[in-house]
């Protein structure tokens, strides 16, 4: 019905169509249940008469002051494209101003207001300096030009990205660069990221905890020492927080069976091949094999010495 009315304002502004055409094209252009609605007027009433009538069976009954705070809850909605959540505001804004819920010529400053309000990626609104528009604010044309033009060249910068960086690393850096914010899955109320400061700070006190628990265990390895001749059973927590203070990747024992240390795509060591996103290093590749096969042979000769001796 919203579509057909729009229709319908468009055909009562011509003046060059008389009001008996006005009229006719009115009523060819209704289907049932519509004709229905109509046809108790006969083909004497007004033409006014016809569009209250329909207005009264199909038009929005709520109250303008309910739709436009509708509109002041409207807020982007996740994966929302910046255009399409302005062309969203926009069509709630013109059902309150057709209902008298707002004065038609502020419609321009409230669409800019709730968008800057409802819209979470900041950097959008500083790049297009939205903020500063607020006085004079753009129409709704304009602006969603505007947007359009800023979603076209972010993607074509991102694929540039992609092709030169890979998919997983110009997706990260995009999102580094823009500051796309987080949603809460159940809400949607964008989370806001942390500042660098804040995680640099959370970095050092980890740190911290570690080196004062290392120094706690230190001193009561000592004092352990001091108070018995025996030999100390030594701590094995105190061992493993050393060693995993000084070595978050501790190699394995020498008496176990040596284990590949290095990625099967790359080569490189932290990693494995399912999470690698490196270019492939064969070279690489076979060169910590051989030497994988070098390191366990060496581990089968230890082993097969002792049961050599045996059977001599």
């Amino acid at each position: 019905y919203e579509a057909w009315r729009t229709q319908v304002e468009l055909l009562l502004g011509d003046v060059s169509v008389s009001e008996n055409q006005k009229l006719r094209r009115i009523l060819e252009s209704l289907l049932s249940p519509a004709t229905d609605i109509v046809k108790p007027l006969g083909t004497g009433s007004p033409l006014r008469s016809y569009l209250d009538q329909l207005e009264a069976a199909f038009g929005v009954v709520e109250d303008g002051e309910e739709l436009f705070a509708s509109f002041l809850s409207s807020n982007q909605n996740t994966g929302e494209k910046p255009s399409m959540y302005l062309n969203r505001l926009n069509v709630s804004l013109t059902k309150a101003i057709l209902r008298g819920g707002v004065n038609a010529k502020d419609s321009n400053k409230h669409l800019l207001r709730q968008f800057c309000r409802g819209f979470w990626d900041q950097s959008l609104i500083v790049s297009l300096q939205l903020e500063h528009q607020k006085s004079s604010p753009p129409s709704f044309s304009e602006l969603l030009l505007l947007l359009r033009a800023e979603e076209d060249r972010r993607s074509a910068k991102l694929e540039r990205m992609k092709k030169h960086l890979g998919n997983a690393k110009a997706v990260s850096h995009m999102h580094s660069v823009f500051e796309v914010p987080s949603y809460d899955p159940d809400s949607d109320v964008a989370i806001p990221k942390k500042p660098d400061n804040t995680q640099k700070l959370e970095k050092e006190v980890a740190e911290l905890r570690i080196q004062v628990a290392s120094l706690i265990q230190k001193a009561k390895w000592e004092s352990r020492k001091t108070d018995t001749n025996s030999s100390p059973i030594r701590d094995k927590s105190y061992d493993c927080l050393i060693a995993s203070s000084v070595n978050p990747h501790p190699v394995a024992k020498a008496s176990s069976y040596p284990k590949p240390w290095f990625c099967f795509k790359c080569g490189q060591d932290g990693h494995i091949g399912v999470n690698c996103d490196n270019e492939p290093n064969p070279a690489l590749v076979r060169k910590n094999n051989s030497e994988l096969r070098v390191r366990r042979e060496k581990y089968q000769s230890k082993q097969e010495a002792p049961q050599q001796a045996l059977n001599f």
